[in-house]
């Protein structure tokens, strides 16, 4: 998994790897010491694994995570 602080398109790491399926983008909200909230970008090929163990890691640090997808305006948040 490559996991890149993001806050907008995880398109340009993804053209630069072989495997786009592992690439996700993360950006935590400040003062992240203080909010919960943690975005999370996913790209087309952002496989569904990558995907569950990012919500794996921000349940672990106490982050509730919010997905988008890089291509599209919809958001959803994990249930935390």
């Amino acid at each position: 998994m490559l996991a890149e602080l993001t806050i907008s398109s995880t398109s340009p790491p993804m053209a630069l790897t072989t495997r786009p399926r592992n690439v996700i983008g993360l950006h935590f909200l400040g003062p992240a010491s203080a909010m919960r909230l943690m975005e999370v970008t996913c790209g087309k090929a952002t496989a569904k694994n990558v995907q569950a163990s990012v919500l794996m890691i921000a349940k672990r640090i106490g982050k509730i995570p919010v997905f988008h997808n890089a291509h599209s305006i919809f958001c959803r948040a994990a249930d935390a």
